[in-house]
């Protein structure tokens, strides 16, 4: 119970990012840790155990958004430039713009602005290639402004 008391939020917030129904969320958190206790053994440094169940949690959630068929995008031509947000909004209403997004956008904008992982990493982890992750950020990216705009946020 002390480490689900302990990890617990993190692990919700984690999976809330990438699954945005709440009961689908609570069932991957569970998920979640109970292959991290099933699989204790594989924990090679107790103190890592937070930045492990987070990576368990991740692929619970990938895995689960595969079942319901994402469809990755690919575009073709030239990637705009990848500049960071220069204004400060309320992260409210940026994390409720952000559940707003097609799974495909929210999945590699979390995955990447939230969770830190690079592009080469959310490839391997969703199994597509760097350059689809880089489009599918960039296209989720003008996606956000769009519905940050429609709530009043403009850049």
């Amino acid at each position: 119970m002390e480490v689900y008391r302990l990890y617990g939020s993190m692990v919700f917030a984690t999976v809330s990012q990438l699954v945005t129904n709440t009961m689908d969320a609570e069932e991957l958190m569970q998920e979640a840790f109970l292959t991290a206790f099933q699989q204790m053994e594989k924990l090679g440094a107790p103190e890592a155990f937070g930045s492990w169940i987070k990576q368990i949690a991740v692929r619970k959630a990938i895995d689960h958004l595969r079942l319901k068929s994402l469809v990755w995008e690919s575009i073709s031509g030239e990637i705009p430039a990848d500049d960071e947000w220069e204004e400060e909004a309320d992260l409210d209403t940026v994390y409720e713009s952000i559940k707003l997004l097609p799974d495909g956008y929210r999945v590699i904008l979390s995955l990447y602005l939230l969770e830190g992982y690079d592009h080469e990493e959310i490839a391997e982890i969703l199994q597509i290639s760097a350059s689809t992750s880089r489009s599918q950020y960039t296209r989720a990216k003008l996606k956000l402004r769009e519905k940050l705009t429609e709530v009043g946020y403009d850049r």
